[in-house]
Parts: C-alpha cells; structure tokens; sequence
C-alpha cells in the first residue's frame, strides 16, 4: 500500500513539470501515473521470465534451414543461396562458419556451413531424405486457398510427397502445374518452421492410378466411408512406404474405387463425419504416422524383451 501511494504522488509531481497541450492533460498525467506504478512490477516480471526455465528457447538447439530449390547435395560442394534466403539470414543475425541445414525441393537434406558473405555454404555431410515415407495423393479442393493449406499442414505433419491428382468429380488439374512453384515455396516455409526432416516433394498427376503405378508402395490407403477404421488397417500392414488416397468432395466413383482395390488399396474411414477434402489428407497423414509410432515403439519394446530373456 505505501508503495502504491508513493508512486502516484510520485507521478504526479512529475508531471506539473512536464509540458503538454491543454487539451489532453489528464491524459498525460494518467499513462505517466500508470507507467511509475507498473514499472517496478514491469521489471520484476521481466528479471523472473529471463531467468526462468519455463520458456526454453528451443531454436537454440536447431541449425537454420535453408532452401536452395533443385539444386544437388554432394560432399564438399559450394552452393550458392538464393537471394530470398541470404536475406533471412541476414535477418536473422547468422554468423559465419555457422552450421546450417540446407533442404531441397526433392525431399533431400544436407548440413552444410556458411562462408564470410553468408551468400553461399559448403555441404559439409553426406545428404539424406526425408524418414516419413509418407506420400499423400489427393484430389484438386475447389479453392486454391485449400490446396496452399493441405500443402502448408502436411509438410508440417511430416508428409513426404504431396500429388495432387485428378478424378471424375474433381476439379482440373491443368491448372494445377502452374502453381506447383507456389506450393513448393509453401512447403519449404512450413519445413523450416516446424523443424522437418526434409521439404514435401510437390507433384500433379492427371489420375490416382498414375501414382499407383509410379512408385512401388508398401500399403495403399484408400479414404473411402467403405472402410474399416485406419488406425486399425494401419496398425495391421507395412508402413515403410505407404500412399493416402483423398478422393473429391463428392467422392470417388464406385468404378474408380474398384480399380483402386483391385490394384491393391485398402478401404479405410475416418469416421462419421463429413470432412473436406483437404482436412481428410491432414487427419489421415497424422493418424498413419502415429500408427508407425506405435508399431515402431512396439517393435523396441519386444527387442528389449528379447534382450532381456537372453
């Protein structure tokens, strides 16, 4: 309570020094009123959140992230950064020599180190890809905003291909090429931020069974109100490389669902409610990489019973 009194006779009697316009000196003396007497609250809370542990700056552990496009990762070779990165960077207060982690646009990883300029690093270790395995095609939604928001939240879930295809009852995918650009610079953003191990690899395929035969994949979940629940379907097959299958909004049709089966897709639900196309691919992205985290968990826990009994 002392305090309290003191601060504002404090503040009052600076302010009869202090020149202001007639028309707002209450004003004035208010705020100049209000700052003596949160200003020592002010600095304690500052002093207590510094020295706290409750908010770890967990960037610190983290190299940057830096997006060079198309460009190759090899061992000892000189990359040049894009303008757009040298400024972030920049931006960042990045000094030299400092480790970076530089993705490409083909889901491929390497940890590198900046020169004196900033303007280019040297890949310092062999380059990896992204661990997820996790592709995901999709039907084209109807608004562009909805395709940039599946690409932006898969790449943050942990996908590692995104196609977007066409079917009966989507929309055209011709327009789709052209913002493939768009989308791999939306990918690369939500990579960076979310701490991925790799950038989605953005693809348009003119039809889901063009992506079935591309690649050879270990399962191939078909998202379909047919289904049996994923979690369980997943937990029952090989995850390794498996492919998520989004229809349209108004669904596949029968025909093209069983040429999907018959080249070996599984039914699966997502449950009882109607989802859009692109919050489907997000729920289902989420629901498979958490079936991998338990049959992986699983897997380690019967080693260690293994071990143990030996």
């Amino acid at each position: 309570m002392t305090n309290f009194s003191c601060g504002v006779q404090t503040a009052f009697s600076l302010s009869t020094n202090l020149p202001h316009r007639r028309s707002r000196p209450f004003r004035k003396q208010a705020s100049l009123c209000t700052f003596c007497i949160e200003e020592e609250h002010f600095h304690s809370a500052s002093s207590s959140l510094s020295s706290s542990t409750a908010y770890p700056r967990g960037k610190a552990s983290f190299s940057r992230r830096v997006f060079v496009g198309d460009a190759s990762f090899a061992p000892g070779l000189s990359l040049d950064l894009p303008s757009s990165e040298l400024a972030h960077l920049r931006a960042s207060r990045a000094s030299p020599n400092s480790e970076v982690t530089l993705l490409n646009s083909r889901g491929e990883r390497a940890e590198g180190v900046l020169n004196a300029t900033l303007s280019s690093a040297v890949i310092t270790g062999l380059p990896t890809r992204c661990a997820s395995n996790i592709s995901v095609a999709l039907c084209l939604p109807r608004r562009a905003s909805r395709a940039d928001w599946a690409v932006e939240k898969l790449s943050e879930v942990g996908a590692s291909s995104i196609v977007f295809c066409g079917a009966t009852r989507s929309q055209d995918v011709a327009t789709a090429k052209q913002r493939r650009e768009r989308w791999t610079r939306l990918a690369a953003a939500a990579a960076k931020q979310s701490l991925a191990e790799g950038i989605a690899d953005i693809q348009v395929a003119l039809s889901v069974m063009d992506v079935i035969a591309a690649r050879s994949f270990s399962a191939v979940l078909l998202c379909s109100p047919a289904g049996n629940p994923l979690l369980q379907v997943a937990l029952g097959v090989s995850l390794k490389h498996a492919l998520i299958i989004v229809g349209p909004e108004g669904g596949f049709t029968q025909e093209e669902e069983e040429e999907m089966v018959l080249a070996g897709a599984k039914r699966v639900h997502l449950g009882e409610r109607r989802l859009r196309v692109e919050t489907a691919a997000v729920i289902a992205a989420s629901s498979v990489l958490m079936a991998r985290g338990l049959i992986r968990a699983e897997q380690h826990r019967r080693r260690a019973d293994m071990g143990q009994c030996d």
